[in-house]
């Protein structure tokens, strides 16, 4: 029985000490995602910090967004090495805790990006959709509570397996499904990721159709408007401003939702505040 253990052992060395084409592709692609990752978010958290125009409650869950993907850039550092036999066999097979290290924190910064995305859906819900509501209960205290409440749940989630992970048998492999229990890697993650997927579903569902709705209404005043010139009397003119009255604040509550969806904006922002 030994003896079998020790000649799998033997050839598991033998096969992952070859280096394929294939193996070479993977880690340059996991590199290039590295680079392109870790400057384009650097970049945007430096445009925001450098720029008060951009200083606004909707860019603040932006920036943390940026510094979330900026991690999951340098954790393509770690999959591109782990594409490397040699190297998989001498660091990730020898020593269990980069292992747990490498499996936790994709899948925790993974999921942290994603409650990101779910904030943002919800803070531009908010906003055009309660814009009142809005303007009165968010502020920076509350939007720095939820992205430290982010923040905490992904971190636990990523260096959980430092804790939980099965120790290696006579082959040591580094592979997830054999190294993390089940309701670690299935239960409690695709329940994370199912409900922040229907969440973005749902904000954004309704953000859409508030949008067809803002539409439908602009169109439908661009009649009044031509034949505003024909109606050049008092009564004309009474009912294009009764008009802009009504219709005037919804415009101008959209447009500028829209405007500040954007990640970086052409101009100061009258909602600006420092962070």
């Amino acid at each position: 029985m030994s003896s079998n253990t020790t000649e799998t052992a033997s050839v598991s060395s033998e096969d992952l000490s070859v280096i394929t084409f294939a193996d070479a592709i993977l880690c340059f692609v996991g590199f290039c995602l590295a680079a392109f990752l870790t400057s384009a978010n650097a970049t945007t958290v430096v445009a925001i910090w450098r720029t008060p125009a951009l200083w606004t409650l909707a860019n603040a869950y932006v920036c943390s967004l940026a510094c979330t993907d900026f991690v999951v850039g340098l954790i393509c550092v770690l999959m591109a090495l782990f594409a490397l036999p040699p190297v998989r066999l001498d660091l990730f097979y020898r020593y269990i805790n980069v292992c747990a290290l490498f499996q936790g924190v994709v899948i925790g910064m993974s999921l942290l990006s994603a409650i990101h995305m779910s904030l943002i859906a919800i803070d531009r819900y908010l906003y055009i959709i309660k814009p009142y509501f809005y303007q009165r209960v968010i502020n920076i205290r509350v939007i720095s509570f939820f992205i430290a409440i982010a923040w905490v749940i992904g971190l636990i989630i990523a260096f959980l397996p430092q804790f939980i992970t099965k120790p290696y048998g006579p082959v040591p492999v580094c592979d997830i499904t054999e190294r993390q229990p089940v309701w670690y890697t299935f239960y409690t993650v695709a329940v994370l990721y199912s409900s922040l997927c229907i969440v973005n579903v749902i904000m954004y569902s309704i953000i859409l159709h508030a949008a067809g709705k803002q539409r439908k209404a602009v169109r439908a005043n661009v009649p009044l408007n031509r034949i505003q010139g024909k109606n050049a009397g008092p009564e004309g003119n009474t009912k294009a401003l009764v008009m802009y009255r009504v219709q005037g604040p919804q415009n101008v509550f959209f447009r500028r939702a829209i405007y500040d969806t954007a990640i970086v904006q052409l101009g100061p922002d009258e909602g600006a505040v420092e962070l």
